[in-house]
């Protein structure tokens, strides 16, 4: 089973759409994507909590905690976990109890489908356009409102599926908790690869992914590039101009979204602004593919 986790970003992280007002227009569609201080990747919801000038937290993604787990016993999730993440280990502070059920591929789960009925629409690949964000203003020129073809391809070469039962921690302590997490969802989870490749090879990333459904006619799927690094052409220290105070990008994601005929999301990516003495950003790089609706 793979196990993955997207969601543990910098605890000192502002939302770079909440500071910089990023945009990005999909190239290819007519709709417009806008990101603001509370944007989305996968239809989750970004939260910027604390006070201007002072560490902020920040907390991405669904506002239920999936986890993974790899045989029938009970795991436990942690607040923050928003993909096929590392689970916890029962201890008091962490919301939900998962029992992840093992499944071969086209046993009805307890949601009423299978995992080849979830995969039946989802596999295979799509041709679209990795849109970059026009803003922020620091963003190279080299880059910014750049459209970058490219292919997208969900596959499924036997990995694990199973459904996962998540509870309620009862001893779960939610002092201190700013993330807003009220609910534990059951879910299906697959293993999947993702490949994620532009017409030039600046991104040429084939991923092991999770993918997340609660339902059979929509799933989610994330899955982190840097670190460890790309496996493209693309330098990420081109993508910022080099004028003070300087911007390092020390994290990226691809998240999608898969709905009936439909398939989009967004390149994320965390960035450093200041060095030491600086502070920490997430937003989005990037959109692609179709607009789909939290």
């Amino acid at each position: 089973m793979i196990s993955t986790n997207f969601s543990k970003f910098s605890p000192f992280a502002l939302s770079l759409a909440a500071l910089l007002g990023c945009t990005i227009d999909k190239g290819g569609d007519d709709t417009t994507a806008s990101t603001s201080g509370t944007s989305s990747a996968t239809g989750g919801d970004q939260t910027t909590s604390g006070t201007t000038g002072g560490p902020t937290e920040v907390t991405t993604g669904p506002s239920t905690g999936p986890g993974t787990a790899t045989s029938t016993t009970t795991e436990t999730t942690g607040a923050n976990d928003t993909t096929g993440g590392e689970t916890g280990t029962g201890e008091g502070n962490a919301p939900c109890i998962d029992t992840p059920t093992v499944l071969v591929l086209d046993e009805v789960s307890m949601g009423g489908f299978s995992g080849a009925q979830l995969l039946a629409d989802k596999l295979g690949v799509r041709m679209t356009t990795l849109a970059i964000a026009n803003e922020p203003t620091s963003l190279s020129p080299d880059w910014k409102g750049k459209q970058l073809p490219l292919i997208v391809e969900l596959r499924h070469e036997g990995g694990e599926v199973r459904w996962i039962d998540s509870e309620a921690n009862p001893d779960w302590d939610d002092s201190g908790n700013d993330s807003g997490f009220t609910e534990c969802t059951d879910r299906m989870e697959i293993d999947v690869k993702l490949d994620f490749v532009t017409e030039a090879k600046e991104f040429d990333e084939q991923r092991d992914a999770v993918l997340i459904a609660t339902t059979v006619e929509r799933a989610e799927v994330q899955a982190q590039l840097l670190p460890p690094g790309l496996m493209g052409s693309l330098d990420v220290s081109t993508l910022y101009t080099p004028e003070e105070p300087a911007t390092t990008v020390t994290g990226m994601w691809v998240f999608g979204t898969w709905q009936g005929a439909e398939a989009g999301g967004n390149v994320m990516h965390e960035v450093n602004i200041g060095g030491d003495e600086g502070f920490a950003g997430f937003g989005p790089l990037g959109g692609w593919g179709d607009p789909i609706q939290p």
